[in-house]
């Protein structure tokens, strides 16, 4: 049941941040967003895949971090596809900003360039991506793949037990990610889960590579299968989520397959909201968590010269559940805010 993982897991961080002389905030309190007009206004260069939902929590989390500590901070946002992510780091101008805030996607070059820019005088602190060899950012926030698997992988077999009789057929529909470790992360995590339970079987494996293609398994899985069709469904992301309760609903199996999965965007939350959804639970990444903390441990670089080691913050999975309306709103707020 279970794919061999021959990638090393990136283990504790060793961090720091070499000295360096950081470009002066203006006293200007123009297009800020907090802080009067007395207060100092610093310019963070926030670096963001254009294609990718979860920026926006990472914004609304920072934005959020800014509020909080009352400061006068400008972002420029600056979307990239990960073609042009090198590009636009490497050309990025380091006396238009006292900081940098990333969510890199370009792998080891964007790492690279993200390098190079501390050591011309900017702190930079990198979200979303986990960095085996960090000597450069003040701070890295990240989830633990295998951790998101393995917390929808404990619901999973709470939902056995208590709606299955301990006895369940298992189809997993796997994203065909850019770097293959997240989906295998994800996927080992959750098998390592129900792989004791006696009843308990992986009866198809499914993989495809966009929402199109996860509608067209789907459809003729459900189609070959029938009746024999599994009781849960596993989804690596939140389009294979979105894709396997359409793929239910349409099918007429709704009560008979539910999904568990990792990750949750706005399609996500409002198919848990519904009241025909086939959802029980998935576990998501807290990027607006990562965006809060990042943000905040920047500002404390800059305003303190500080050249001290840096951190890693491996952020637990945010587990939502059609039963927990408390958390699933919460987790909505952040999501939606502005």
């Amino acid at each position: 049941m279970k794919k061999l993982l021959t990638l090393i897991l990136a283990g504790a961080l060793c961090l720091s941040l070499g000295s360096c002389k950081k470009s002066e905030p203006s006293q200007s309190s123009s297009n800020s967003s907090s802080g009067g007009g007395d207060t100092p206004a610093y310019h963070i260069a926030a670096v963001l895949p254009k294609s990718d939902v979860y920026a926006a929590q990472i914004v609304a989390g920072g934005q959020a971090a800014v509020k909080a500590a009352g400061l006068n901070v400008t972002f420029e946002y600056l979307y990239t596809g990960s073609s042009s992510e090198t590009e636009l780091l490497s050309g990025l101008d380091t006396t238009a900003y006292q900081a940098v805030l990333a969510y890199p996607m370009g792998g080891e070059a964007s790492i690279a360039e993200l390098s190079r820019l501390q050591a011309k005088g900017l702190p930079v602190a990198v979200v979303g991506a986990p960095i085996t060899k960090n000597d450069f950012a003040v701070g890295v926030f990240c989830s633990d793949q295998y951790k998101l698997g393995e917390a929808a992988g404990v619901q999973a077999k709470k939902y056995i037990d208590a709606k299955l009789k301990g006895k369940a057929g298992i189809a997993v529909l796997e994203h065909n990610a850019k770097n293959l470790t997240e989906s295998t992360l994800r996927l080992n995590g959750f098998l390592d889960q129900i792989k004791d339970s006696k009843d308990v079987s992986l009866v198809s494996d499914m993989e495809a590579a966009t929402p199109e293609e996860m509608a067209e398994q789907l459809a003729a899985y459900f189609k070959e299968k029938g009746d024999n069709a599994a009781d849960i469904i596993y989804c690596t992301n939140a389009d294979a989520t979105v894709a396997a309760h359409n793929a239910i609903v349409k099918a007429g199996r709704k009560g008979k397959t539910a999904v568990l999965g990792v990750e949750a965007d706005k399609a996500v939350t409002d198919i848990l909201k519904s009241s025909d959804s086939t959802v029980e639970a998935v576990a998501a990444q807290d990027f607006w968590q990562m965006g809060y903390d990042a943000v905040s441990t920047l500002m404390d670089a800059v305003q303190n010269s500080s050249d001290s080691a840096g951190s890693t913050e491996v952020l637990e999975p945010v587990v939502l559940t059609q039963g927990d309306s408390a958390g699933l709103d919460e987790y909505i707020r952040k999501i939606t805010e502005k």
